[in-house]
């Protein structure tokens, strides 16, 4: 479990963040089958706005996402659902309520 997901979160900070089309291919997995694509999706959400750049304007679609479907989803996709929630509500005041 834990080197699965380990595995993951670097082949996607390592590789899939390296150009246009692997980004647009993550950017497609929010609601993969796969428990490791969803996971990446939403923690290379997480990280665009970890860098306290201006986010991509997804926010409430994203906070609405979250709020809809976290509870059903896996444990390690979980994780990096609040870790996205979690940087939304650093660094967006208007929606930090929503990310408690």
């Amino acid at each position: 479990f834990d080197e699965r997901n380990n595995l993951m979160d670097w082949l996607m900070a390592n590789q899939l963040t390296k150009d246009k089309k692997k980004i647009a291919l993550m950017e497609s997995w929010e609601n993969s089958p796969s428990a490791l694509q969803r996971r990446a999706f939403w923690y290379y959400q997480g990280r665009l706005r970890w860098t306290g750049q201006t986010p991509p304007d997804n926010t409430a679609y994203l906070l609405s996402a979250l709020e809809a479907n976290i509870t059903q989803e896996e444990p390690e996709v979980q994780w990096a659902m609040n870790f996205t929630a979690g940087w939304i509500g650093v660094y967006d005041e208007k929606n930090r309520a929503r990310c408690i």
